[in-house]
């Protein structure tokens, strides 16, 4: 992969997860989809690492069943990341880009441990929930209205015009993030 000066060795990746709820500590993560990027911002989809988990029995009636179906254990998908993140990543790091990281990292923090997110994840996440803030304070500055009013993912996605299905998964949302943030980039669009 191609990856620009400034990214160090590091590899931006669109990171997606779908959750049971809104909770760290009492939700799960039952899909996650790490989709790494070109220097273009542009899927590199050969690359890319999806996997359902298995989630807590508590949890299973807020996901469909046929996640549930094809869903691996929790230590299972975690070998799994940790042998395609040797393969994929090589020297480097993930640089996520996500939507609202403080909420990411730590759902992704219970599931990895923090040694591995450490290890794994760069601290230099790029995230649209505070790119779309720094937009809409640079246009309140200058008096011009705001490109997102509201700052819900599905919000931004749909003003950068890449929306999603109401029943998407974790790939198609890290694929729309990323045209999203390729977008917002050359604000205005």
């Amino acid at each position: 992969m191609l990856m620009g000066k400034t990214l160090n060795g590091n590899v931006m990746c669109s990171v997606a997860i779908r959750t049971t709820g809104k909770d760290p500590k009492k939700d799960d993560i039952y899909q996650i989809c790490i989709l790494p990027l070109d220097r273009n911002y542009k899927p590199v989809i050969g690359a890319m690492f999806d996997k359902y988990i298995q989630v807590r029995p508590e949890n299973v009636s807020k996901i469909g069943i046929v996640e549930n179906v094809f869903a691996k254990k929790h230590s299972v998908v975690w070998d799994m990341i940790d042998e395609w993140a040797e393969h994929t990543m090589k020297k480097g790091q993930i640089i996520p880009l996500v939507y609202d990281w403080p909420s990411v990292q730590q759902f992704m923090t219970g599931f990895i441990s923090e040694p591995g997110m450490e290890i794994l994840v760069c601290d230099k996440a790029r995230d649209l929930k505070a790119i779309a803030l720094y937009l809409n304070d640079l246009h309140e500055a200058d008096e011009k209205v705001v490109p997102f009013s509201k700052t819900t993912l599905r919000y931004i996605l749909n003003n950068c015009e890449c929306s999603l299905d109401p029943k998407y998964n974790a790939v198609e949302q890290a694929i729309k993030m990323a045209q999203a943030y390729k977008k917002m980039l050359r604000y205005p669009f």
